[in-house]
């Protein structure tokens, strides 16, 4: 009889769950609570107060990984990766700029 993998639930690994578990609790707490309103309150604009929360963070987090584990998978250095990601960063940078600077004309 096989022996389950004891790093594994289902087909995937602990850590995978965790990262879904960490997106999906303050979603619920900030979506379902008083004290979620309140923290959408707190900035000037809901719907842009929204949009620098939690789902933007989990969204660039999940990039960062996928780019990460490609690379690995692929083979490249770890300088390489490092390179990669830090221009992913700065063309994200740079567009969120561009965008801000052409909402304003």
């Amino acid at each position: 009889m096989a022996q389950a993998d004891p790093t594994t639930l289902f087909p995937l690994p602990w850590g995978v769950w965790l990262t879904v578990l960490l997106a999906v609790l303050p979603t619920v707490v900030l979506q379902r609570t008083v004290f979620g309103t309140r923290v959408f309150a707190l900035g000037s604009n809901e719907a842009t107060a929204r949009l620098c929360g939690i789902h933007g963070s989990m969204i660039g987090a999940l990039i960062m990984a996928v780019l990460r584990n490609g690379s690995n998978q692929i083979g490249w250095p770890t300088y390489v990766q490092e390179i990669l990601i830090g221009i992913v960063i700065v063309v994200a940078v740079g567009l969120d700029k561009l965008r801000r600077w052409r909402s304003r004309l």
